[in-house]
Parts: structure tokens; C-alpha cells; sequence
């Protein structure tokens, strides 16, 4: 998760307070906080498949779709250090979150055995294998649709959440 202990720390230090009450605007604040941690993690990301030799071609729509899953997991870290109390609270937090988000490609396994884990075919991650499935077998951005769209909603409602959260702790 994305800049969850920093974010903690500052709420901690309570520098983030005065960001909070400063005139910038809370889309400003949330995405300055990030902004470099966004920029390095695409970056590691464009560096490793560089080095493992992949070459998108017509995979570019694949690639993409990599930025709203950073998206995802910044904003998810973004909540959960907002939401802590404190930087080990928020180093607790988070573990929950890194294991459904890391491992729900195990799960899969089990959801015929245990079909209310049906729910983890839902994980941006697994949206993304989705995705990569469709591209290799060479079909269209029409037949990724519902998978984008699982992942766009994956944005909008964690974005919705982070700036609820954020404003209620401003006014705290």
C-alpha cells in the first residue's frame, strides 16, 4: 500500500493539520501526497519490463490499465493512513489489506470449494489477469469492458471514501 506509514506519521506529527487548514483545495493535498510515490512505482514498473525483455505492442491497452490499479492501491493506502491513528496502527491496518489484495489470486482457486469467495473475482488484480487473458488471445477493447469497468469502479468508490474520510478528519 502506497504511502501508508508517511501519510500516519504526518497525521502523528500533526503536520498534515496544517496542510488540512491551509486554502489548498483536498484534491490538491491527496494528490500531491502521492504524486511521487505514483510516479516511482510506474517507473519501477517500466524498468522491470524493460529488463524482463516484455514488449507491449498491441499489449499497450494492458499496460494501462496498470495505472488505475496504482491508482487503486494509492488511494487505499492514502485511506488506510488516514484512518490510523497512528504509524503503527496503520502498519496493522494495512497487513490485512496487502494479503486480499496480494493473495486473492490463491483464492480463486478455492471459490468452486467455497463459493462466497466468489467475491475475490471482483480484486483489481484479478480484473487485470482478466484483462491480460483477453489481450493474449487477441481480442478486442470491447471484450475488456466489463473488466475495466469493475476496475474503474474500484477507482470511483476508494476515491469517494479517501475524500469522505479526508473531510470529516479535517473537520476533526
Amino acid at each position: 500500500m502506497l504511502d501508508v506509514v508517511n501519510l500516519a506519521e504526518e497525521k502523528e506529527k500533526n503536520t498534515l493539520r496544517g496542510l488540512m487548514l491551509s486554502p489548498t483545495s483536498t484534491l490538491e493535498i491527496l494528490a500531491g501526497k502521492g504524486l511521487l510515490t505514483f510516479l516511482m512505482t510506474i517507473v519501477v514498473i517500466a524498468l522491470s519490463i524493460y529488463f524482463i525483455g516484455y514488449k507491449p505492442g498491441k499489449h499497450r491497452d494492458y499496460c494501462n490499465c496498470y495505472y488505475f490499479v496504482i491508482l487503486i492501491l494509492y488511494r487505499a493506502g492514502t485511506l488506510l493512513g488516514l484512518y490510523s491513528k497512528s504509524v503503527m496502527e496503520a502498519s496493522v491496518l494495512v497487513l490485512p489489506v496487502i494479503v486480499v489484495f496480494s493473495f486473492g489470486t490463491f483464492i480463486v482457486a478455492w471459490t468452486d470449494q467455497y463459493p462466497i469467495l466468489k467475491i475475490v473475482n471482483y480484486l483489481p488484480n484479478i480484473q487485470l489477469l482478466e484483462i491480460a487473458k483477453k489481450v493474449e488471445e487477441k481480442l478486442g477493447f470491447a471484450d475488456m469492458l466489463v473488466h475495466l469497468g469493475i476496475i474503474f469502479a474500484w477507482v470511483f468508490a476508494i476515491s469517494v471514501i479517501t475524500v469522505a474520510i479526508y473531510r470529516k478528519r479535517r473537520l476533526d
